[in-house]
This record gives C-alpha cells, structure tokens and sequence, in this order.
C-alpha cells in the first residue's frame, strides 16, 4: 500500500501538472496588426515543397500498415 508521502508526492505532482495546464490554456500571445497579417498570410499560404529525402520519407507506409 502506498504509504502517506507517495500519495503527497502524486497529489503535488498533479497539482504542478494542472497548474501548467490552465498557464498554458490561459496564454495571450499579443501580435501587432502587421505581425497578425504576416502570420495570417504565412498560415493560408501552400507548404513548401519539402525536399525530396523528406518526401520520400513521408510518402512510406508504416510497418503496421505492410503486409
């Protein structure tokens, strides 16, 4: 059975774990209007071409999915 300072350690280690959470649920990132419209237009624009060992790489099948 588990003894006392165990069930601390969890208990403050899922208290970290939620804390960092709601930070990192509560963050802003302020942009200004040109910084916005340049990440709007990077975001809408194609991917790049990635080069072709990259390619080649993506374009594998799993092992999973191989007979």
């Amino acid at each position: 059975m588990p003894s006392s300072t165990e069930d601390s350690k969890v208990v403050g280690l899922n208290a970290d774990r939620d804390t960092q959470l709601s930070i990192l649920n509560e963050t802003v990132i302020r942009l200004s209007l040109e910084s916005f419209e340049h990440f709007v237009q990077v975001i809408s624009s194609p991917a790049p071409t990635p080069p072709a060992k990259v390619a080649e790489r993506l374009a594998r099948k799993h092992p999973r999915n191989t007979p």
